[in-house]
């Protein structure tokens, strides 16, 4: 908790941003930053190129591990479950022997509904970004 009050007080000479361009965790100066991992599909490999991977659109960190971005090139070739699930855990080790970002908080969303709100089950959704089939819903008000 010490080194989140220094980076926040600028203590390790950081400026506080909400810019997720200027988050830069293996630079010298970092800055500390706020964004969201999510993702639209369950599959692992969707958000490993998208905020991992050297390069990738939402890699806001910057981070560069070449045995990392070999192994998500084996994830998304396998087809076999058990052998892509032994990839994805080579690279969860990597992760957490060089961490790409330091997650410090996490939200938790609570859904609210009327009562008279049908045909949807939040807990079948994965994440808040995942209700895209609201045309299942109708208003059952008897």
């Amino acid at each position: 908790m010490k080194a989140i009050v220094a980076v926040g007080s600028g203590s390790f000479g950081c400026r506080r941003t909400t810019s997720p361009s200027a988050c830069r965790v293996h630079e010298a100066e970092s800055e500390p930053t706020r964004c969201a991992i999510v993702s639209t599909l369950l599959d692992p490999s969707d958000y490993f190129n998208a905020w991992y991977r050297t390069g990738g659109p939402q890699n806001y960190s910057f981070w560069d591990n070449k045995k990392f971005n070999d192994l998500v090139d084996q994830i998304d070739r396998e087809v076999d479950p058990a052998k892509r699930l032994a990839l994805v855990r080579q690279t969860e080790a990597i992760m957490e022997e060089d961490p790409p970002v330091l997650p410090v908080a996490w939200e938790k969303i609570n859904d609210v509904w009327y009562n008279y709100v049908k045909g949807h089950n939040p807990y079948d959704y994965f994440g808040v970004y995942d209700v895209v089939r609201e045309d299942t819903f109708w208003l059952d008000k008897a």
